[in-house]
C-alpha cells in the first residue's frame, strides 16, 4: 500500500479481523482466494445459476434510454449488463460512465429486479444516489456490521436482498473488502464493477479492479467517447486528464484565473471552468499561492464550499496539514475570532485547535459507531475540556455510549484523536478524495514533493474536479509527476488465482 497515504487513513478492528496496511502475504492471498471463487461464481464462469434475464428478454429493451442519447458503446454495456452475470464498466472520466450506470439501472428495473447500489465511501454513495435517482450506500453499511458480534451480517448464509449489485468507484476495493462483499452475494444476483483502472488503487493491500480487468474471459465495457461541448470546462478537464494518463502534458490550459477582458476595457473575464496552472515553483511559494487562490476564487463569487484543495502529501508546507491551518483560518469565520478563549480547544496534545463549522472527515472505520473512513462532517459543538462534537451526513446509530453526545446525532471526539481518528477537511489527500467530485479542485505540486509526484496522483486529483481546474505547479514537476508511473505496481495474486480457477472448473 501507500504507506504515505496509508498512514492513519486505514480503518483498525483488530477483533473484526479489519484489514491493515501491513497485511502479511499469507491474509492477501487467502482474501484474494476468496474473493476469486465468488467472482468466478458471479460471472457464470463455474455453471452456477443462470441470469434471471435471457438474451430474447433483452430484445424488448429500448436502445436509448428515455432523454438520453446512448454511445455505440455505452448500448453495448446496457444490453450486455441485462445478459450477462457479471460486467465490468470502466472507461476515464467524462466518457459518460455515470449516464450509463442510469441507464442500465432503469433496464434492470423494467426487466423487475431488485437493485442495489453501493461504493466504498460514503461521498460516492451519495454522488451514485443523485444520478440514479435511487438510494445507495457504502459497502460497509450494506454488510451491515454487528457492533456486538463484531462482524458483518451478510454473508453466504445471509446474502445481500438484491437481483442486481452495482458497485460504484470500485478500483478503491481491496482485497479483503472485495472478499467479503462477494461472499455476500446471491448466486442469482447480477454484478456491475464501475471503476476507473488508470486511478489510484486501494488504500489497503489488493488490486481488485485491475485484477479482475485482466481476465479477459470477464465481460467488460471500455468507454472511450469524451462528450465535449463547445466551451465546457468538465470536458477540458477529462481532456487533459486523459493526456495526462497517456504521458502527456494537459492538453487544455489557461495560465490566469483572469484575463482583461479586451485592450479597451478595464473589465475582468473570469476563468469559469476548465485548467489553469499558476506557476510555483519553490514550496512556500506554493502554498502561499494555494491560498491565496482559494481566497481570490471566494472573491471572484465561488462559493467556498464548492472549492477543495488536494495534495499528494500530508507533511511539508504544501502538505494538508499545514494546509489545513492556514485555510481554516481563512473559511472558517470562528478560526479568526477567536484567540484562544470561546469555542477554541486548547490541548498540549492537539498541533491544531477546533472551531465549530469546521469541515472534517472521518479517517478511520468507526464499527461501533457506524461512521466509516472517507465520511464527511461539521464540527457542531465544542467544550472547554478537549471535547468537540461532529454532526456526519451518514452517521449511523451510536453503539458505545462513552462517546455519544448529548445531542442526538452528533458524534464524540478528542483532541487527542484529531489526524488519527478524525481530521480538518479543507485540504485531502488525493487518497482520500476519491470517489468524491467539486466543481473547483486546486491541486499544489512540485519538484519538492518527490517521489509522491506520480502519474496516478496527478491523473486522480485532476479528474475529481468537476467544473475548474487549477493547478499550482511548473512544467518541470508536471513532466516528473507524468513520467513516474511508480505507484501503479503492485504484487497481487488475484488474476491468477481466478484463471486457475477457471482452468480447473
Amino acid at each position: 500500500a501507500h504507506r504515505e497515504e496509508a498512514q492513519g487513513g486505514v480503518g483498525q478492528n483488530p477483533k473484526a479481523g479489519d484489514y491493515h496496511s501491513d497485511l502479511s502475504r499469507g491474509d492477501v492471498v487467502s482474501a484474494e482466494e476468496r474473493a476469486s471463487i465468488s467472482a468466478l461464481r458471479s460471472a457464470g464462469m463455474r455453471g452456477g445459476v443462470s441470469s434471471t434475464s435471457s438474451t430474447s428478454s433483452t430484445s424488448s429493451l429500448p436502445r436509448r434510454s428515455p432523454g438520453i442519447t446512448l454511445t455505440v458503446e455505452q448500448e453495448l454495456a446496457v444490453r450486455l449488463a441485462c445478459r450477462e452475470d457479471m460486467l465490468v464498466l470502466t472507461g476515464g472520466p467524462g466518457v459518460g460512465k455515470t449516464a450509463t450506470v442510469r441507464s442500465i439501472v432503469q433496464a434492470w428495473r423494467k426487466l423487475g429486479l431488485k437493485v442495489v447500489l453501493a461504493c466504498p465511501t460514503a461521498q460516492s454513495a451519495k454522488k451514485l444516489k443523485v444520478v440514479t435517482g435511487q438510494h445507495a450506500s457504502t459497502i460497509h453499511r450494506l454488510l451491515e456490521w454487528s457492533p456486538s458480534k463484531e462482524n458483518f451480517q451478510r454473508d453466504e448464509s445471509n446474502p445481500i436482498l438484491a437481483d442486481a449489485l452495482v458497485v460504484d468507484e470500485a478500483s478503491m476495493m481491496d482485497a479483503h473488502l472485495a472478499s467479503c462483499l462477494f461472499k455476500a452475494v446471491a448466486p442469482h444476483t447480477k454484478i456491475l464493477l464501475v471503476g476507473d483502472k488508470d486511478q489510484l488503487g486501494s488504500v489497503s493491500a489488493g488490486s481488485v479492479f485491475r485484477d479482475v480487468l485482466a481476465v479477459g474471459e470477464v465481460p467488460r465495457v471500455v468507454l472511450t467517447h469524451i462528450f465535449r461541448q463547445q466551451g465546457d470546462g468538465a470536458s477540458e478537464i477529462s481532456m487533459s486528464a486523459r493526456a495526462v494518463n497517456e504521458g502527456g502534458l494537459p492538453s487544455h490550459i489557461r495560465f490566469a484565473l483572469t484575463t482583461p477582458k479586451s485592450r479597451q476595457e478595464s473589465r475582468i473575464q473570469v476563468c469559469r471552468d476548465g485548467c489553469v496552472m499558476l506557476q510555483s515553483s519553490y514550496v512556500n511559494d506554493c502554498a502561499n499561492i494555494v491560498v491565496a487562490t482559494v481566497e481570490r476564487l471566494i472573491n471572484l463569487g465561488y462559493p467556498a464550499h464548492h472549492i477543495q484543495v488536494l495534495s499528494p502529501v500530508k507533511n511539508g508546507a504544501s502538505g494538508t496539514h499545514v494546509l489545513n491551518k492556514r485555510l481554516q483560518r481563512l473559511l472558517n469565520p470562528n478560526a479568526r475570532t477567536h484567540d484562544g478563549d470561546g469555542e477554541r480547544i486548547m490541548d498540549s496534545r492537539a498541533e491544531q485547535p477546533v472551531y465549530i463549522g469546521d469541515k472534517v472527515i472521518q479517517l478511520v472505520n468507526d464499527y461501533n459507531r457506524s461512521v466509516f473512513n472517507g465520511d464527511g462532517g461539521v464540527v457542531a459543538r465544542v467544550l472547554d475540556n478537549g471535547i468537540f462534537d461532529v454532526k456526519f451526513d451518514d452517521a449511523g446509530p451510536i453503539g458505545s455510549p462513552g462517546n455519544q453526545s448529548a445531542y442526538t446525532g452528533l458524534l464524540r471526539y478528542h483532541t487527542r484523536e484529531l489526524d488519527v481518528k478524525v481530521g480538518l477537511a479543507y485540504a485531502l489527500t488525493v487518497h482520500k478524495a476519491q470517489g468524491s467530485e467539486f466543481p473547483v479542485v486546486v491541486i499544489p505540486m512540485g519538484l519538492f514533493q518527490g517521489r509522491m509526484l506520480q502519474r496516478a496522483f496527478l491523473y486522480t486529483g485532476m479528474s475529481r474536479a468537476k467544473k475548474l481546474l487549477v493547478l499550482v505547479s511548473n512544467k518541470q514537476a508536471i513532466q516528473r509527476a507524468v513520467g513516474n508511473k511508480e505507484s501503479r505496481q503492485r504484487l497481487t495474486f488475484l488474476t491468477e488465482h481466478i484463471r486457475r480457477s477457471i482452468q480447473a472448473s
